[in-house]
């Protein structure tokens, strides 16, 4: 049995510097406030960016004073010191190894968004040192956590479904974020191939849910509709100028997107039906200034208010990796940006039966095989936490807190996200993509990783 749900923590909080205060802080800043108000001891002691607009709205939602506000890590460890023990690394991409290097050499436990670094060298440098100090050190891989996912492993753990022989796995992005996140977003078409950036989250839990290491793949990936030949007729450089937008007949029309208040006909809804008014690609278009003036401008002035067929995107909106595993078992794992909602789809296939899930809606389906064709109904399987990650990255911030404690007792530390574990899935994408820019031609990936 597998322990997904963990104790809250009795001796050793956290006093957390935020390193890099993006989105993608403000999630983690927003679940640990949610813990902090449940009683864990967490605190955040300071906040790094060179950015202080993320600084100050990470500081108003734990209502935290000037005085934890720094422009670099560096002069935050050096007031700080000792009196922080736990590093958040959110920082883009391109910086995390530095970061964590930095961190780690400081003496400091540290939750690492993912991807760890940007090739496998710099992967290799982080695990070294981690090794060396003994600190923990988590990796965002949070659909290791995801009650879904957790239950699927845990069936598949106890033998439910027989031996596993394959494994489909699709990551539907949602068309209005891949539109937003990739097309438009000029910083993905320089930043980490999609496959690593988005997607180690899925090669990641393919093999925690097989439990057996991936051995041999091959990719193939194409970018099929965001390009100027696809564009519809009549379409003009900007949103705001085009006929379609005051016609209201495109789906990618960022105005309508990104300032929904001006449609009060046509809202965004979200659950339980309710209008959003605060959405991620909202905040993409205008991170420091959310009034509707401010985001027109954006729309005027920046690549968010551009017509996403004519951005010169290069990110693939269909990519596919086919995976061998030891032992044989095989899997597919498929990327879309053309799908309605945003979320993941997996169906395991195994000898006695097979176990099918919705990360999204939280379905999640056993069906187990009889002698008797016709006479296999499927059984549901109650799952608590839906939504884009399903409940994991609450679950994966109370793993951190607990490993932290079992650290300050002495005790044995074993994240089931560590950088050693979340290894493989930064192998497989760095080889997936080397795969499909070169023919989609097969890789072993023990000696891609030989090779480095």
């Amino acid at each position: 049995m597998f322990l997904y749900y963990l104790a809250k923590p009795t001796v050793m909080g956290l006093n957390i510097i935020f390193v890099g205060c993006g989105n993608r802080a403000e999630h983690i800043a927003y679940n640990m406030r949610t813990l902090r108000n449940q009683g864990y001891d967490i605190n955040i002691v300071g906040l790094a960016d060179p950015d202080k607009s993320g600084r100050t709205r990470i500081a108003k939602l734990w209502e935290l004073d000037d005085s934890v506000h720094f422009d670099s890590f560096e002069k935050a460890v050096s007031k700080i010191g000792k009196n922080a023990n736990t590093v958040v690394n959110a920082t883009p991409d391109d910086a995390h190894k530095d970061i964590a290097i930095l961190a780690i050499n400081s003496g400091y436990h540290m939750l690492l968004e993912k991807p760890m670094a940007l090739n496998l060298k710099d992967c290799m440098e982080i695990i070294e040192a981690q090794n060396k100090s003994g600190k923990v050190l988590s990796v965002c891989h949070v659909l290791r956590y995801a009650p879904l996912f957790s239950t699927i492993k845990e069936e598949v753990a106890k033998g439910t479904i027989g031996m596993v022989t394959s494994m489909d796995l699709n990551e539907e992005v949602g068309h209005w974020h891949f539109v937003v996140s990739y097309a438009q977003n000029p910083m993905w078409n320089r930043e980490p191939p999609i496959i690593l950036s988005k997607s180690s989250h899925d090669l990641d839990i393919l093999e925690y849910i097989i439990g057996k290491p991936a051995v041999a793949l091959n990719s193939r990936a194409h970018l099929l509709q965001f390009k100027k030949e696809n564009a519809p007729r009549n379409s003009t450089e900007r949103c705001l100028d085009c006929p379609l937008h005051k016609e209201g007949t495109c789906i990618y029309d960022a105005v309508r997107r990104i300032c929904p208040e001006n449609y009060p006909n046509e809202v965004l809804k979200g659950k339980e039906n309710q209008v959003i008014k605060e959405h991620f690609f909202m905040q993409k278009a205008s991170p420091n200034d959310r009034s509707t003036e401010a985001k027109m401008t954006a729309l005027k002035r920046t690549d968010y208010g551009r017509c996403a067929y004519k951005m010169n995107n290069t990110v693939p909106d269909t990519y596919h990796v086919m995976i061998e595993y030891e032992g044989g078992a095989l899997a597919n794992f498929m990327l879309t940006g053309h799908s309605p909602e945003a979320t993941r789809r997996i169906k395991v296939y195994g000898t006695l039966g097979v176990i099918e899930g919705d990360l999204f809606s939280g379905d999640l389906e056993l069906t187990k095989f009889n002698a008797m064709r016709g006479n296999t109904e499927p059984v549901k399987i109650e799952i608590k936490s839906k939504g884009g990650h399903g409940g994991g990255d609450i679950e994966l911030i109370k793993d951190f807190v607990q490993q932290v404690e079992n650290y300050d007792k002495g005790k044995k530390v074993d994240t089931r996200s560590s950088a050693r574990r979340s290894l493989s899935s930064h192998v497989q994408a760095f080889a997936a993509e080397y795969s499909r820019l070169n023919g989609a031609i097969p890789i072993n990936l023990a000696e891609f990783m030989k090779k480095g």
